[in-house]
């Protein structure tokens, strides 16, 4: 919904990327976290998905601190 609402504003795939699968690095943490093991398939999707990874990790550090969020999966 984030990604389809943001392309009405903004054309930057990476952008559009970013938004649409922001939520993929915490899913995996939270799988490693309590399983010891994240999904190979959703790590190697995301990996390929995601070509500059500099914003992504901007994105995912700014999303994190925000008020109601642990800080866990940051570090």
């Amino acid at each position: 919904m984030a990604r389809a609402f943001l392309e009405g504003f903004c054309n930057d795939a990476d952008m559009l990327d970013v938004v649409q699968r922001h939520d993929e690095p915490y899913t995996l943490w939270r799988q490693f976290s309590s399983k010891g093991l994240a999904s190979p398939e959703r790590l190697e999707r995301l990996w390929k998905t995601i070509e500059d990874w500099d914003p992504t990790l901007a994105f995912l550090i700014i999303n994190g601190f925000t008020a109601e969020k642990a800080r866990a999966s940051l570090k």
